[in-house]
């Protein structure tokens, strides 16, 4: 027989278990809806890119050929159609993902005040790594090449010619300055600060490796894995997206500025020795700053390395199998994989 006191410390005991288990429902309903939409955003990101510059690129020719103003200008139709269109596809997909998700952009896009001595230090780390993967990809790409296969490059730009001072600032805003803004919209806006919430280690991974696999390049993809960490971090780290778009746009632009370098070295009364000097000594110089920062910062800040963690009802275990094994998310790796694989293609031996 049950008394009310027994009864009633029973009725308890089942209403924190019932508690519990809605609580665990409730987390692994917005799990499912944020992997629902983060697969499907990177995806739709990537289809919408490619439809738009087809439309973009017959738009530009249906005009004729009153865009192609000189030689010295040849590649403006490209970066008009490559700012176009990554600004368009990221700035859809992310207001849908919003929009499903029901999140504001105050709460997907923070620009907290940071302290400037961090700020700058962020910058210098985060940039300083960045270059010094894209020597390690550089590397890469050459071991790659002894195989007998040819990696394409992703940027538009890198198979063009850029001299003249339009092109040039054409090249710098399309490659640097527009993918900082819609790509860190996409990735660390709106997806990494969704999949914070269970916890800033698994935001940081999940979205660096879809970063990585989104540049279509099976070169490239290491190289922007390592950068999407990095950028992860500093956001996480300050609670503002604007060190990583910075950072973003440093890292591009130094590439463009390689490319031009290394393209129009002559007519700079340069040789390519000389170039390859001048970008050590600018990643050497950038790698001992980061040093000094990172000491610096770690005295003046002992938590800046660490990561806020989950402390909801959810295992580790749980939060990983639940995103990374949702059909969305495989479904976008697997595109992504074979996009990159199509455009990894070997060199006639014959």
């Amino acid at each position: 027989m049950y008394s009310p006191e027994n009864y009633g410390e029973n009725s308890f005991v089942l209403t924190d278990d019932t508690e519990k288990e809605l609580q665990r429902k409730k987390e692994r309903s917005r799990l499912r809806r944020y992997s629902l939409s983060a697969g499907l955003m990177v995806v739709a990101s990537s289809i919408l890119f490619t439809v738009i510059s087809y439309c973009l690129v017959w738009f530009i020719k249906s005009l004729g050929t009153s865009l192609y103003f000189s030689k010295d200008i040849d590649t403006v139709p490209n970066d008009i159609i490559s700012s176009l269109t990554s600004l368009t596809a990221f700035l859809i997909t992310g207001l849908v993902f919003l929009k499903v998700n029901k999140s504001s952009l105050s709460e997907a896009l923070p620009f907290n005040k940071v302290r400037p001595f961090k700020f700058f230090a962020l910058i210098v780390i985060g940039f300083s790594v960045c270059m010094f993967s894209n020597v390690l990809t550089s590397a890469f790409m050459e071991v790659v090449r002894s195989f007998g296969l040819n990696p394409v490059s992703s940027h538009s730009s890198a198979s063009q010619t850029i001299n003249s001072p339009l092109e040039i600032v054409l090249a710098l805003l399309s490659t640097a300055v527009v993918p900082a803004v819609s790509e860190e919209f996409v990735f660390r806006g709106v997806m990494l600060s969704s999949l914070r919430k269970f916890g800033d280690g698994f935001a940081v991974l999940a979205t660096a490796l879809l970063f990585g696999f989104m540049h279509g390049n099976l070169v490239q993809i290491p190289f922007a894995f390592i950068v999407g960490l990095v950028l992860g971090f500093v956001t996480v780290s300050t609670d503002s997206m604007l060190p990583a778009m910075l950072i973003h746009a440093l890292n591009n632009s130094y590439s463009v500025l390689n490319d031009i370098l290394y393209q129009n070295y002559k007519d700079y009364s340069m040789t390519s020795e000389g170039v390859y000097l001048i970008l050590l000594s600018i990643i050497i110089t950038f790698l001992i700053l980061a040093i000094i920062m990172t000491v610096i910062l770690s005295k003046k800040d002992k938590d800046f390395m660490k990561l806020r963690g989950y402390d909801g009802p959810l295992t580790k275990k749980e939060i990983n199998r639940g995103f990374y094994l949702f059909p969305t998310v495989i479904i976008a790796f697997a595109y992504m994989t074979i996009e990159a694989a199509s455009k990894y293609l070997p060199i006639n031996l014959g």
